[in-house]
């Protein structure tokens, strides 16, 4: 899940119950680039401010399409971050 993402560094904290999640992106990472990152691979999330991102799958998602969701979010933030 989305804890397995925290490294202190790119993703600094994952928080949430259930299906409905967030993380807190590292310094220099904003949460609007990483939206960007993550439409462009097919999922939908929410900027929280500008160094978080929110996610609210519907109900209805699958494990394969969670663990997608989790892969897609590691691909954008090191997409997303500054070189």
């Amino acid at each position: 899940g989305f804890k397995s993402l925290v490294d202190g560094d790119t993703i600094v904290e994952a928080r949430g119950a259930g299906a409905v999640w967030a993380v807190e992106l590292g310094a220099g990472r904003l949460a609007s680039d990483v939206r960007e990152e993550l439409l462009a691979r097919g999922v939908i999330a929410r900027p929280l401010g500008t160094t978080a991102i929110a996610f609210c799958p519907p109900l209805v998602i699958t494990e394969a399409e969670v663990d997608r969701m989790v892969e897609a979010t590691a691909e954008a933030v090191r997409a997303a971050t500054p070189a």
